[in-house]
This record gives C-alpha cells, sequence and structure tokens, in this order.
C-alpha cells in the first residue's frame, strides 16, 4: 500500500516541505537545477520559499495601491471644486463668458490659498511614499529569493542573448532561482513500522512560471524605481528654484503670458500656489488659462494695494 503512493506523493511533500539542491556532481544530467557555485556542500533544505510566491505577490499588489489610497482619501476635491468650466474650449464658450468663468476661477483660486500648504505637502509625501515602496519592493523581493533578485534580470537578458552553444558553459541564471529539478528527501513508513527515507527528484512545474513572472517584474520595478527617484529630484528642485516652478507653468501657458506668469511665480505666489496653478494647467483650456492667469495678476495686484492702504491708515 505504501509503495503505490510513492510514485504520485513526493511532488506535493517537496512543495510544501521544500527540497534540496543536488549534489554538484549530477549537474550534467540536470536541464535546470541551481547553479553550483556557492551551494551549501550539505545541501540543506532551501526551496520552501517557492509556496510562499503566490501570497507574496499578493500582498505587495495591495501595498502598492497604497500611495494611491491616501491620496484620495485625502486630496479633498479641492481642483475639483473649480468645477468643470475650465476644461471647456475656446469655441464652446464667448469672449464674455471666457472672461466671467476666469475672473470667477481666479478669486476661487484666492480664496482657497489657506489650504494650499496641506494640499501640496500632503502630495509630496504620497510621492515619498511610492518611492520608498518602489525600492521596498525591490530589496524585500532580493531578500525572499534568497539573495538571487538584484541583478536576476540583467543576468536572464545577458544569459539569453549567448548562443545556444555558449550557454552550455554558464549556468541559467532563471534556474538557479527557481529550479524545476530538486532533489528531495521523504520519509514514510517501511513494511515493519519503522522509520525509512529515500531520496527522489521532484519536479517543481510552477517554477516555470515564476521564473518568467519575475524577470517582468524585476524590470518593472526598475522602472518604477528610475521614475519615482526622478520624480522626488524633480519636486526637491520645484521647491528649491523658484524660476523651475516658473519655467514648468509657463509651458502651459501662450508666449504672451510667460513674461507675466514668471513674475506671478517668482514673485507673488508661494511654492504652494504654484504647485495648484501647475495642476490647473493640467486641467484647463489653454485660452482659458491665459484668461485665468490674466485675473490673477489683477486680484493680486488688488489684493496689495488694499494692504499698502490698511497699513497706512493704521494710527501708530
Amino acid at each position: 500500500m505504501i509503495k503505490t503512493l510513492i510514485p504520485t506523493w513526493p511532488k506535493t511533500f517537496c512543495w510544501i516541505h521544500g527540497s534540496n539542491y543536488f549534489p554538484e556532481a549530477f549537474d550534467g544530467h540536470l536541464k535546470c537545477a541551481v547553479d553550483p557555485t556557492g551551494r551549501n556542500t550539505e545541501s540543506v533544505t532551501d526551496t520552501s520559499y517557492y509556496q510562499w510566491v503566490t501570497m507574496v505577490l499578493f500582498l505587495q499588489a495591495i501595498i502598492c495601491i497604497i500611495p494611491y489610497k491616501i491620496w484620495k482619501l485625502n486630496e479633498g476635491g479641492l481642483i475639483k471644486s473649480f468645477g468643470t468650466s475650465g476644461t471647456m474650449t475656446q469655441m464652446d464658450v464667448d469672449e464674455m463668458s471666457l472672461s466671467a468663468t476666469a475672473q470667477s476661477m481666479s478669486r476661487h483660486f484666492f480664496n482657497l490659498r489657506d489650504r494650499y500648504t496641506e494640499y501640496f505637502s500632503k502630495f509630496f509625501i504620497v510621492e515619498i511614499t511610492f518611492f520608498l515602496i518602489s525600492w521596498g519592493h525591490f530589496f524585500f523581493i532580493d531578500w525572499f529569493l534568497d539573495g538571487n533578485f538584484l541583478d536576476y534580470g540583467s543576468s536572464a537578458v545577458q544569459y539569453y542573448g549567448m548562443s545556444p552553444l555558449d550557454r552550455e558553459h554558464y549556468a541559467n541564471p532563471l534556474c538557479s532561482t527557481f529550479p524545476t529539478e530538486v532533489s528531495c528527501t521523504v520519509p514514510t513508513i517501511g513494511s515493519a513500522g519503522t522509520p525509512v527515507s529515500f531520496n527522489s527528484m521532484c519536479v517543481l512545474s510552477q517554477n516555470i512560471v515564476n521564473e518568467k513572472m519575475y524577470v517582468f517584474i524585476w524590470f518593472w520595478l526598475i522602472f518604477l524605481m528610475i521614475l519615482s527617484t526622478l520624480n522626488v529630484i524633480v519636486r526637491i528642485v520645484y521647491i528649491v528654484i523658484p524660476s523651475y516652478r516658473a519655467a514648468y507653468v509657463s509651458q502651459k501657458v501662450s508666449r504672451y503670458q510667460c513674461r507675466e506668469i514668471k513674475m506671478l511665480i517668482t514673485k507673488k505666489l508661494k511654492t504652494q500656489d504654484a504647485f495648484i496653478l501647475s495642476q490647473l494647467a493640467k486641467n484647463m483650456d489653454p485660452a482659458l488659462f491665459d484668461e485665468f492667469i490674466h485675473y490673477l495678476l489683477r486680484h493680486l495686484d488688488n489684493s496689495e494695494d488694499d494692504e499698502e492702504k490698511a497699513l497706512c491708515t493704521t494710527p501708530c
């Protein structure tokens, strides 16, 4: 009865309880086994992490959504509060309506200025969170795969870029991380009721999918790490250098407004104000945005004049 079970259950046992690497002497007879370089000569169990791949990927996918959810919960609908008028094209409204809409939006922009610091701070925190999650995922996977992920994708490209003849002299990096052929010592019970174990070769077919899936994940994370790093660098430059903020927003206006927008951002608006302006520029028709900038300058000039008059009339 025991013997009839032996051909069917070692594979499941290996997958659940982990398996051992084959001794180096067997490598010539195997198609996809672990690279013998640096292998523990005692052939200790070291493959149990395979069964956790699905769970780990699921948890990482949930973590990736965190920055988006944080932002949606804390954004507060500030940009949306400017209404849908900003998305109308110039042909949809006459000159009077365009002017009235721009004037109304400029007043709304000015009235909400006390909210912009909190809004910009939250946005920057979300960008930092995205940066940390991208890098954290990469190094967590390297730890999870026993230090085999740092150069996983680049090594795979290098290996498969070789000719079939050259590959025979090098270990397949995909097989070193996800071998499909492993050695497994399976315990059982002998005919006399005493403990007996036998060694079997197990084929872990799921690793065919895992090895290719993690190549894609490697390149995707590299892309996200580069993107998030550049994004944080650009944001820091945006905060520190007013002229960069002005140049960034001036791309959204006509050349006739470039001088006004640069003066507006460098002289009259703070970092958080300029950020809101850039967000509005992404969602507003260019003609309306030009008109909006014109009225915003007038509104700010009138506000400064009122403040000066108030100071002059204040008794000493």
